[in-house]
């Protein structure tokens, strides 16, 4: 089972925070990156990641 995190940041910050979420799908991770990036209203960046092999928490890939 696939875990998710978003990795959300203010224009200009190259580095973002980091979010763990409860998401159980891509499309969940997504919904999720979406009301956290409204918040920065128009000024902000994201991107979702995931992990496939949960055990290993180095191993964390952008999804396009």
């Amino acid at each position: 089972m696939e875990i998710y995190r978003l990795v959300v940041g203010e224009k200009g910050n190259e580095i973002g925070h980091i979010i763990q979420s409860r998401a159980k799908s891509e499309r969940g991770a997504n919904i999720a990156l979406g009301q956290h990036l409204a918040l920065y209203a128009g000024d902000g960046w994201g991107r979702v990641e995931v992990n496939y092999t949960p055990a290993d928490s180095t191993t964390w890939q952008t999804l396009p």
